[in-house]
């Protein structure tokens, strides 16, 4: 539990012993949350938005892997992934108490929209005909 300690100890017995004490201060761990998982398209980037709370003091950040993020070392760096990565947000609050949580960014394809154009006479109907390559939503507009 978090709080301040006295611990007693006593060294031999009879005539020769010999006591003392200690102070043992438990520190409460920090908090760390990377944000929920999510997807981006290929090409894209997203800001990432790391928060740390209880703990001690102030802060430092640490994400990992840094190779695609525009500063390792902030809580909220900007990706530019060109594969899934799963990152992970490692917090160190001024007694040294460490946490982590870790966010997983998809990427995805963009998706190629296919449609043909289609002439039809006033008061005619007709079919449009749309394709997404790879899968996905349509919207109309």
């Amino acid at each position: 539990m978090v709080g301040s300690y006295q611990v007693y100890y006593s060294i031999g017995s009879g005539s020769c012993l010999s006591s003392d004490s200690l102070n043992v201060l438990v520190n409460p761990n920090p908090v760390a949350n990377a944000g929920v998982d999510t997807f981006i398209c290929k090409n894209s980037s997203y800001l990432l938005n790391g928060v740390a709370s209880g703990g001690t003091g102030t802060f430092l950040y640490a994400w990992t892997p840094t190779s695609s993020l525009s500063s390792s070392i902030i809580a909220n760096p900007i990706a530019n992934p060109t594969t899934t990565t799963n990152y992970t947000f490692n917090v160190t609050d001024s007694k040294g108490c460490i946490a982590n949580d870790a966010i997983l960014l998809e990427v995805k394809s963009l998706p190629t929209a296919i449609a043909s154009d289609l002439t039809i006479c006033k008061n005619d109907s007709g079919i449009i005909s749309v394709n997404a390559i790879p899968g996905g939503t349509y919207a109309y507009q």
